[in-house]
């Protein structure tokens, strides 16, 4: 009776194992495929990347520029969703990294001013602008002390904004 079962048993394995499991070489052949377009992949990545390293330092100031213009476009669009800018003129942005030293120059304008703000100088008018709360810190006019000489008024020591508003929030 122990040999009837043992060759039923041989009978059902052989059958499971032709109807689950597909051919061997079909699986090397995929194997060997993955293995080929994971290489190909790679040599390109490190070929894309040995070529960026290249040119970095082949001209590092050129890439800190081409950073410098895509973080300017953000701020500027995050700005403009935030309040109407008519201007048409580009303005010169920078990235406050020293709030004291703005502080003391123009206590009032830089009051609220943190590490990390972009101050945004239009022509006439210049702004602080808070980019992780989307908040416009202050907003002061530019006085051009040139036009100040000509209408026979005082002119003012510089070319700093004044306060005019305190801060707004959206």
């Amino acid at each position: 009776m122990e040999d009837i079962i043992r060759v039923n048993k041989k009978e059902e394995s052989s059958e499971r194992g032709n109807k689950v499991m597909p051919k061997l070489p079909l699986n090397k052949k995929a194997g060997k495929i993955l293995v080929v377009l994971v290489l190909v992949a790679l040599a390109v990545l490190a070929g894309w990347l040995y070529k960026q390293n290249r040119d970095l330092k082949a001209n590092p100031t050129a890439a800190q520029q081409d950073k410098n213009k895509a973080e300017t476009a953000r701020v500027l669009d995050k700005l403009k969703e935030d309040i109407l800018i008519q201007e048409t003129e580009s303005p010169t942005v920078a990235r406050v990294e020293d709030p004291e030293k703005l502080k003391s120059s123009n206590a009032e304008f830089y009051k609220n001013v943190q590490k990390g703000d972009y101050l945004i100088i239009y022509p006439k008018r210049a702004m602080i602008y808070r980019e992780a709360n989307r908040q416009i810190i202050n907003i002061a006019p530019i006085i051009n002390t040139s036009e100040l000489k000509t209408n026979g008024t005082q002119p003012a020591d510089t070319k700093t904004p004044t306060n005019t508003t305190n801060k707004t929030t959206k």
